[in-house]
């Protein structure tokens, strides 16, 4: 999306991100501008790296696969010195949830690394963050798509994007498809009639990508323009596909170009 606003001139003033989104938001905001964020898609994506950083990340004494901890090893080099959000070159919030009430936690000040290290915290796979009394988990738990945040930070205009797919049957990751081939020579997953049934991990995350899709075009009825880029062929693990991805990304907001020039328009004339 950012880069089909540079290619055609139009203006970005503020940015709020969860999750992956929260990297892309505070790397622009940092002045990354959107080809170098592509570049480092593919760059970092790579099957050897995601590996790499899995098996340099495991813990088996956090709540979590993943203490999180590559996830800020890997991105801080790239903020160029950058190391609050005082320090960027447009406002910027990432949104975390407080996995203790619930609530919705837009960070916007402090430390960078550490918020959008607590945005990405996605449950089970990477441990939560203790950040200002809270215990701060993934933003899209409460809020995948925050318009609202853009709004309360004074947008006159917001564009939101929803890249949370929905469920598409047949579509799996690499871990079931592994998980299923295990269970085929696995005695006890006939015994118990489990042999065709995915594995608990890939239930949880179905489950929270259900939610998600529903919760995040909720949650962007406030903006604008809503993008719903046609992502129901790829899984959340995903990530050596980001050529793919982006050129998913670029068509959804080429065909919104229309309707975002009017928003800026009336949005410019009010």
């Amino acid at each position: 999306m950012l880069k089909v606003f540079e290619d055609n001139g139009l203006p970005i003033d503020m940015l709020a991100g969860c999750s992956m989104g929260s990297l892309v938001a505070v790397g622009y905001s940092s002045g990354l501008k959107a080809q170098r964020l592509i570049d480092l898609a593919s760059e970092l994506g790579t099957q050897r790296k995601l590996l790499a950083l899995v098996m340099r990340d495991a813990t088996v004494i956090q709540p979590g696969f993943l203490t999180g901890n590559g996830i800020k090893r890997t991105f801080l080099p790239f903020l160029g010195g950058k190391k609050t959000f005082e320090d960027l070159l447009m406002p910027c919030k990432v949104v975390a949830t407080d996995i203790e009430t619930g609530e919705r936690v837009a960070l916007g000040s402090g430390s960078l690394v550490d918020s959008f290290r607590a945005s990405c915290s996605v449950p089970l796979a990477v441990a939560p963050v203790r950040l200002d009394n809270r215990i701060l988990v993934d933003g899209g738990v409460s809020d995948p798509c925050p318009a609202e945040v853009v709004r309360d930070m004074g947008a006159d205009v917001c564009i939101a994007v929803n890249v949370v797919p929905p469920m598409k049957k047949g579509i799996e990751t690499v871990i079931a498809k592994y998980y299923r081939r295990f269970n085929a020579f696995n005695p006890f997953a006939y015994l118990t009639r489990s042999v065709d049934l995915p594995n608990m991990f890939d239930i949880a995350m179905s489950s929270m990508q259900t939610l998600q899709y529903e919760l995040g075009n909720f949650k962007a009825i406030s903006a604008d323009v809503r993008i719903n880029p046609d992502l129901s062929d790829f899984t959340w693990v995903d990530f050596p596909r980001d050529k793919e991805l982006v050129e998913k990304g670029i068509q959804a907001t080429e065909r919104a170009l229309p309707a975002i020039r009017r928003a800026i328009n009336k949005g410019t004339a009010s």
